[in-house]
């Protein structure tokens, strides 16, 4: 349908507009984004993104705080496709957070025709922040339209204790 988008273009319309993945048989439990990146494709949505990012996901890696606060910035381009011009509010929807532990957005971002904007997203974690994982999703809503991306970082204390839930797991299984 679109043989002039490039592919980044291709991939950030699949991704932003996918429908809910669950956990669960029964539609109750959402899937985490480490298990199911930002959801099911839903190709007629995609077809009208309205716009579209760069990346497609945030991944901030490992937060250390043994050495302090720390914070981890990423700038997101925001581009408007076309119909995506104005403003949309930028909300963080959390499925893990740790205490002490934050995402930093601003609230607003505005679009003009055929343009692009640039925004700084920051992973950020006081230095009394508790080890854990920290994802979810980025919202862009403008009325009843809402585009997201996956979001991802982890607060460690090296040594053992310090290891986050996930990667507790996978050090007793021995990977």
């Amino acid at each position: 349908r679109h043989p002039n988008w490039p592919p980044r273009t291709i991939k950030s319309a699949l991704v932003s507009t996918t429908g809910p993945a669950w956990a669960d048989t029964a539609r109750t439990q959402p899937a985490s984004v480490l298990l199911s990146g930002s959801g099911l494709v839903n190709v007629h949505a995609a077809d009208t993104p309205l716009v579209v990012t760069d990346p497609v996901s945030l991944s901030f890696g490992d937060l250390n705080v043994l050495g302090g606060a720390q914070r981890t910035l990423r700038l997101l381009a925001i581009s408007d496709l076309g119909g995506g011009q104005g403003t949309w509010t930028v909300q963080v929807q959390p499925q893990a957070a740790s205490a002490g532990a934050a995402l930093e957005v601003p609230a607003t971002v505005t679009l003009s025709p055929g343009g692009t904007t640039q925004i700084g997203v920051a992973a950020t974690a006081t230095s009394n922040a508790a080890a854990g994982d920290n994802y979810g999703f980025l919202l862009l809503r403008r009325g009843a339209t809402t585009r997201k991306l996956a979001y991802a970082f982890f607060v460690t204390r090296p040594g053992l204790a310090g290891l986050t839930p996930l990667r507790l797991r996978r050090f007793q299984a021995g990977n």
